[in-house]
């Protein structure tokens, strides 16, 4: 049995499919399953156990383009899934198989829905991203599996030296609208050093991305590493750090699914949809998060931070809807309260008296 699972979304949308391919390679362990992306999606899926093969398609291209990727997909494969309502997404699913399984939404014409076999209905606001992954088991009739796969290395040596005990901050995201004051940061990492905690902060290759993450280093216990490690580098180094500080953004994801303590800042994202996914299943339920908590919520690794503001979510793109533009819930939130939670969990962690 061969397999095709497109998801041509985003870094995050991508890992939070990784539960629903384990699930089907759980259920058909002797099929081949390959997966459809974009090129800038890849790293998330190195050394994942559960594919055969990655295919990797331009985010944006010609429509000669297109039509060669659909011809050399062409009933390729026995059954395919699409995990968004993407109207490319179906189209490359249709065209690749036999047999597609897919979302819809209520709004979607006939034509996209006739081009699945079996469809269900896409829920934006009140399923999480994991468990709508996960409705496609039912259709299936498979059971789920719902650990989040990280991109795994196969290197003996980790590139750069680590010294215990350490942080990660991941403090820049894609889009202006996720971002919390810089100043903020700067007071937050103050204060993790002089808890004798070295801080290392990760980010992408991204010139502006780089530059943002020089400006928080702020002693010569806060070391820069944007721009030097592949995505399964940063998910190992994580997976070694003592904490974890990050906005809303894929590696955010990434992390909780290492298990190690998260705080997640979040702004205007609704979490019920896009939270972080907790890494202990047994405290799973829904909805795991609630849309908006002016107190710190607290879920298996994680403790999810959001602003006070009764407008949030408002899942719009900041304050003048558009990715350049900043978001008052964020802009306002204060170091004090990411603070206070992690002064909470370093008080009761294992390595004890160091941090009191």
């Amino acid at each position: 049995m061969k397999i095709l699972i497109v998801s041509i979304q985003r870094i995050g949308d991508v890992l939070l499919s990784t539960p629903l391919i384990k699930s089907i390679k759980s259920a058909y362990p002797n099929a081949i399953i390959d997966v459809l992306i974009c090129t800038d999606t890849c790293q998330v899926l190195e050394g994942n156990d559960d594919i055969n093969s990655v295919i990797a398609v331009q985010r944006k291209s010609k429509n000669i383009a297109r039509i060669t990727e659909l011809y050399k997909l062409w009933n390729r494969y026995d059954l395919s899934i699409s995990t968004m309502p993407s109207d490319r997404a179906r189209i490359y699913a249709w065209a690749a198989a036999k047999m597609h399984y897919g979302t819809y939404t209520e709004t979607d014409s006939f034509l996209f829905k006739w081009l699945m076999d079996k469809r269900v209905l896409f829920d934006n606001h009140a399923l999480h991203t994991v468990e709508m992954n996960l409705k496609i088991c039912d259709m299936l009739g498979i059971s789920k599996k719902t650990e989040v796969t990280i991109p795994k290395t196969n290197l003996n040596k980790f590139p750069i030296k680590l010294e215990l005990p350490f942080v990660v901050i991941h403090p820049y995201p894609k889009f202006v609208y996720k971002s919390w004051s810089i100043l903020e940061w700067r007071e937050l990492i103050n204060f993790m050093t002089g808890k004798g905690l070295r801080v290392i902060i990760s980010g992408g290759s991204d010139e502006k991305e780089i530059e943002y993450c020089q400006e928080l280093v702020i002693s010569d216990r806060v070391e820069n590493l944007a721009g030097k490690l592949s995505l399964a580098e940063v998910s190992e180094m994580i997976s070694k750090a003592h904490l974890y500080i990050g906005v809303d953004t894929s590696v955010t994801h990434l992390a909780a699914a290492t298990g190690v303590k998260v705080f997640a800042i979040y702004g205007p994202t609704n979490p019920v949809k896009w939270g972080p996914w907790p890494y202990t299943k047994e405290t799973i339920h829904q909805p795991i998060w609630i849309s908006h908590s002016p107190t710190p919520q607290v879920n298996s690794n994680i403790t999810l931070i959001q602003g006070g503001q009764n407008c949030i979510p408002c899942a719009e793109e900041g304050c003048e809807r558009h990715i350049n533009s900043k978001s008052e819930c964020l802009t306002m939130l204060k170091s004090e309260t990411v603070i206070k939670e992690v002064s909470l969990f370093l008080r009761d962690s294992v390595v004890g008296d160091s941090f009191q």
